[in-house]
């Protein structure tokens, strides 16, 4: 475990802030990084698996152009915040007094200007003049749901465009707490970066991985994974991590297939692809999702909830032109 003072650490620190700070041609941040640093630079590793954990980002192809701009416009700050009893606390909230219809998957979408036909598994249809379509960037690309006629050649080369990243989590709980007093480190083993979860009445330790290492860390499977957390665990505090550890968990949103990835990032070459996204087809179909973000905030639960509202706005200022 390396202080914030020493200087492999320090280096690290100055190549992601040159990631952050790039102004030049549209080229990746790995190949940003090989100019400003000899390949055994010791802090380029860490510089880079920061990049990929940040973004849930592959570094060969995420965009420092877009990276830069994308930090530059954002205006939500550093600060995280844990909704203490889950985010369902949130959404429940935000829908009250709505009509939610749960469980209940969409097939296709049929429409034309000014009528919206969506077929749910099972058979049931719903009928309306117009939708917002919330749909993860990962299983768009993925081709559903279905929509007929087929979304405009532009839109589909938006989706295409902009990148799914990767993301696992990895939480693990304990009879007691074995570890000094931290926020957050970062290590160079199957899981990139662990800090305690402080509102936990169980002393628990999170541990997070972004990028291709997310896959190959899902890839060895749950309990596979919760055993080498913990022998990680154990050479980071010189402790028995395995004897003190109660239980754990694996998420990874990149096999769900409600998301198949976490958040999107912004590859080279992606150009105003989220612009794309974002626009509405024929003021019937409207577009949402942190991936149609522009402003900086996406990949965020906020930039989602502000994309929600955009199109919204959109949707009923459409309205009387239809009518």
């Amino acid at each position: 475990i390396l202080p914030l003072a020493d200087p492999v650490a320090e280096r690290a620190g100055a190549l992601f802030a040159a990631a952050g700070n790039y102004s030049g041609a549209d080229i990746s941040v790995a190949a940003l990084l090989a100019e400003l640093a000899p390949p055994n630079d010791p802090g380029l590793p860490f510089a880079l698996q920061w990049l990929a954990n940040m973004e849930g980002a592959d570094t060969t192809l995420l965009s420092a152009a877009a990276l830069s701009r994308e930090q530059a416009t954002a205006s939500n700050g550093d600060a995280n915040f844990h909704i203490l009893d889950g985010y369902d606390r949130l959404l429940a909230f935000m829908a009250d007094g709505l009509a939610l219809r749960l469980a209940s998957p969409v097939e296709h979408v049929r429409w034309e200007p000014g009528r919206v036909a969506v077929e749910l598994a099972g058979g049931a249809q719903l009928d309306a003049r117009s939708a917002i379509i919330t749909v993860p960037l990962g299983v768009l690309k993925a081709g559903r749901p279905a929509f007929a006629p087929a979304l405009p050649p532009a839109k589909q080369r938006a989706i295409a465009a902009i990148a799914m990243g990767h993301v696992a989590k990895l939480i693990l709980w304990f009879e007691r707490s074995f570890w000094p007093d931290f926020s957050a480190l970062s290590t160079d083993g199957r899981v990139a970066t662990w800090w305690p979860v402080e509102s936990a009445a169980t002393p628990t330790l999170m541990g997070y991985t972004g990028g291709p290492a997310a896959l190959t860390l899902t890839a060895l499977g749950e309990q596979a994974a919760i055993a080498t957390g913990l022998d990680e665990l154990t050479k980071l505090f010189g402790v028995d991590a395995r004897g003190a550890c109660l239980g754990g968990r694996l998420t990874a949103w990149s096999h769900d297939p409600w998301s198949l990835g976490a958040y999107s990032y912004s590859p080279v070459g992606m150009g105003d692809a989220r612009a794309r996204l974002a626009e509405p087809v024929a003021d019937t179909l409207f577009f949402a999702g942190e991936a149609t973000v522009t402003n900086g905030h996406l990949a965020t639960v906020h930039g989602a909830i502000e994309s929600g509202q955009r199109a919204a706005h959109e949707l009923l200022a459409a309205m009387p032109a239809r009518r």
